[in-house]
């Protein structure tokens, strides 16, 4: 049954990575009619080489939607899940260096899982009474979240998949933060608390309340 599931769920995100560099560009084209409350971008586990890459992308991301003009705040979201770092945290912290205002910068680390990102942020966002929102994210997450967005939130949030010729020619890895200010003490991994099948629900939205 665990094999079984975890083919099930290798397929879910290589078919999660089905967004073309042209449906990018064209929902970036549709992004620049309209312009944004708030963006919602998920994090990735700090201090992993697996997933460095894709979290300095979604933090330059945020930044060319920011600096475009295209979005008034961001929502960086993401909690110690994987490793003893809040991930909202720390792409904030990455976002301060580039440039990007502290006061147009929140964060949301309860979420653990890529829809429970959107949801919570949502939440929030409308808490500080924030209406138009949308997910930036890379195209690897952005189909899975096309499918679940709907499902689970039930509003009109588009998600936005980075286009890479859009970004900023930085290298993140230059870029010293102080981490230790993103740091969960006791912390325990996800996979130390949760099984296999609960974290594949929880990926899937299903622990949403």
């Amino acid at each position: 049954m665990r094999s079984f599931l975890i083919f099930l769920l290798s397929c879910l995100f290589l078919f999660s990575c089905v967004v073309s560099d042209r449906q990018s560009e064209i929902r970036y084209e549709k992004a620049q009619l309209r312009s944004f409350d708030a963006i919602i971008v998920p994090g990735v586990p700090f201090e992993s080489n697996t997933w460095e890459e894709i979290l300095h992308q979604r933090i330059l991301w945020s930044k060319c939607l920011y600096d475009q003009g295209l979005t008034e705040n961001i929502i960086f979201s993401g909690g110690a899940v994987y490793t003893p770092y809040y991930e909202a945290e720390i792409m904030r912290l990455y976002a301060l260096e580039l440039g990007i205002p502290d006061d147009v910068i929140f964060t949301e680390t309860k979420a653990e899982h890529s829809i429970e990102n959107v949801f919570y942020s949502y939440q929030m966002a409308k808490d500080f009474g924030m209406v138009n929102i949308a997910v930036a994210t890379d195209p690897f997450q952005a189909k899975l979240l096309d499918r679940l967005v709907g499902k689970y939130i039930g509003e009109d949030i588009p998600v936005l998949p980075l286009v890479e010729g859009e970004l900023e020619s930085v290298d993140l890895r230059k870029i010293k933060i102080d981490s230790e200010v993103a740091y969960k003490t006791n912390f325990v991994s996800l996979k130390d608390r949760e099984s296999f099948l609960t974290r594949f629900r929880g990926t899937m939205g299903k622990n949403l309340k």
